[in-house]
């Protein structure tokens, strides 16, 4: 058991660079699987496992993604290109997107073309 436990410190250890990213493509699914029960909620489908294991798959997956990514930056390119930022940025913005679909699907609104809207300046209008 000691050398599961000298494993486990190892990978710790060896993956600290990449913890808040990590951390943070763990939030961005866990927002999604929220919001997205509500938007299907909203819509009146019902909720099933198969949706749960899809996020749980997607979990693992994304976590795989972003390990192998760092591995192979680090120890096969020589920090040459940051391709756990760059994998880590795709998922990022991939679970915004799917975010935004279903901020947009609870409220019935484009919230970004909302957001815009409410940002955008009187200066803006073409003058006559």
């Amino acid at each position: 058991m000691g050398w599961l436990k000298s494993l486990i410190l190892a990978m710790l250890v060896a993956f600290s660079p990449i913890k808040f990213a990590m951390i943070a493509v763990g939030v961005l699914v866990l927002a999604d699987f929220i919001l997205g029960i509500v938007a299907a909620h909203k819509r009146g489908e019902s909720i099933t496992s198969a949706g749960f294991r899809r996020t749980i798959v997607k979990v693992f997956v994304y976590e795989a993604a972003l390990a192998l990514g760092f591995i192979a930056e680090k120890y096969l390119m020589a920090g040459v290109l940051p391709l756990s930022n760059i994998i880590s940025g795709f998922i990022g913005l991939t679970e915004i997107k799917s975010i935004t679909e279903n901020l947009n699907e609870i409220s019935g609104n484009n919230l970004l073309k909302a957001l815009l809207t409410k940002l955008g300046s009187t200066n803006d209008e073409p003058k006559q």
